[in-house]
């Protein structure tokens, strides 16, 4: 019996060690992923900044950075969708994020094209055109959801974990309760130093699941090294919402457009102090040289998808109100393009006119 207990806990002890083994290297293959593609999307951030400086300096030496990343953005994608086979219930939104990124190169291609050209009409129309804007928002919103998905992946594996840990932990205080005197000794010492440190690791689990902080398990072993990797997992989660954060951030207004007779203000603050990013947003921007147009409104939901959605909303009433100037034919305009796109959203929105040669506001 006494050499029963000690191979069972032998076997449990080896399961244990291969599973944090393989959850380590599981990791480790994502954090690669993910920079791989953080790399991609800062080397299309390369090209634009190369074309503009060629575009402003006229110098072929300024394009050099675009030559180097047409070469090293296809190279990145490649080893994205090589190391993307790894994850196949990510593949889908790896996919959304190249084709968007390869997007973006042609529209940055396309301007140098007519900026070679002296073409400053094309030129002015590419980058102010909606489609120009939709596509840099697709960008950024892929990037954002290709990571969320790979968020979401690691908990859902972390929480199965968390179960294995914590049912493994409860044989091995079972088998040493049961054990007979020997069995006992060497058991209670052996688990006292391992559960231990096991009931810490799924403690932190549970933490990074909540986005909590987790406290550090020291040493240099396979739970060490694991929960190291958890560690950066919740920093690279913390990074991920400041980046949502400051995408909403940059979707709204950064100052309100100065109009004679007219004073505008506005003030944005969270509903309460830590509130998760939501999809609120307010807007005021020239129709004609006659009409000022107002916005106000609120998409349901907190996190990537409402800041998303609340840009294509806010974007949406602009391009609308250019079209037709009744404040009902937008919201209409607005609602339907809304029904087709997202048939699962609410979106609360006020929109108005203000006629700035009589005063009427409708």
């Amino acid at each position: 019996m006494p050499l029963g207990f000690l191979l069972a806990l032998l076997a449990i002890s080896l399961f244990l060690q291969q599973r944090n083994g393989i959850e380590a290297d599981y990791s480790r293959r994502l954090s690669l992923l993910i920079a791989t593609a953080d790399q991609a999307s800062d080397i299309l951030d390369k090209a634009g900044r190369s074309v503009l400086a060629f575009d402003h300096s006229r110098r072929s030496s300024d394009l050099r950075g675009f030559y180097a990343a047409r070469i090293q953005l296809h190279a990145d994608i490649a080893a994205l969708a090589q190391l993307q086979r790894g994850f196949p219930a990510g593949i889908a939104a790896e996919r959304r994020m190249a084709r968007a990124l390869e997007r973006g190169f042609g529209v940055i291609a396309e301007y140098l094209r007519y900026s070679r050209a002296g073409d400053t009409a094309a030129k002015t129309q590419l980058a102010n055109s909606p489609s120009t804007s939709q596509l840099s928002i697709e960008i950024s919103a892929s990037r954002a959801n290709f990571t969320e998905r790979q968020r979401l992946l690691t908990l859902d594996r972390l929480k199965v974990l968390r179960r294995q840990i914590a049912a493994l932990t409860a044989i091995l205080i079972g088998m040493s309760v049961l054990g007979i005197a020997l069995t006992l000794f060497l058991a209670m010492r052996f688990s006292i130093r391992i559960t231990g440190r096991i009931v810490q690791l799924a403690d932190n689990a549970r933490r990074l699941s909540r986005g909590e902080e987790a406290q550090l398990i020291g040493g240099n072993d396979e739970i060490a090294e694991l929960d190291n990797v958890y560690r950066e997992l919740m920093a690279r989660t913390k990074r991920e919402h400041e980046m949502v954060t400051t995408l909403q951030r940059a979707l709204l207004p950064d100052h309100l457009p100065v109009v004679p007779g007219v004073r505008l203000d506005a003030y944005y603050v969270p509903a309460f102090e830590g509130a998760d990013v939501g999809g609120d947003w307010y807007d005021v921007f020239s129709i004609t040289d006659r009409l000022l147009g107002v916005s106000v409104g609120d998409v349901t939901g907190h996190g990537l998808r409402a800041a998303t959605i609340m840009g294509q909303a806010r974007q949406a009433l602009r391009t609308a109100s250019y079209v037709d100037h009744d404040p009902a034919a937008v919201l209409s305009y607005v609602n339907r393009l809304f029904c087709r796109w997202e048939s699962n959203v609410l979106i609360t929105a006020f929109f108005a006119t203000l006629d700035l040669f009589d005063g009427t506001l409708r």
